[in-house]
């Protein structure tokens, strides 16, 4: 199996674009991002507010895929 047997076409390179295909690409697969945007830089990344904003969304994204919810759910229910 090679490394890039995954591939995915995410099409807008805006906050959840641009995390979804970072996450994805960390995760082996070939990404290809496309946008409308002619210009070699996104725009988000021109807004540090945008920019800071995308970072918190790319750790929380992070924490919420590291959670074992099958083991949560077995622990929820057995509190009663």
């Amino acid at each position: 199996m090679s490394t890039h047997d995954k591939t995915v076409l995410i099409i807008g390179a805006g906050i959840a674009g641009s995390s979804l295909a970072y996450q994805l690409a960390k995760r082996n697969y070939q990404v290809t991002l496309l946008d409308e945007n002619n210009q070699d830089e996104i725009e988000i990344f021109k807004n540090k507010a945008a920019t800071s904003l995308l970072i918190v969304f790319g750790v929380l994204f992070g924490i919420w895929s590291l959670i074992d919810w099958q083991a949560f759910a077995v622990w929820y229910d057995s509190l009663g």
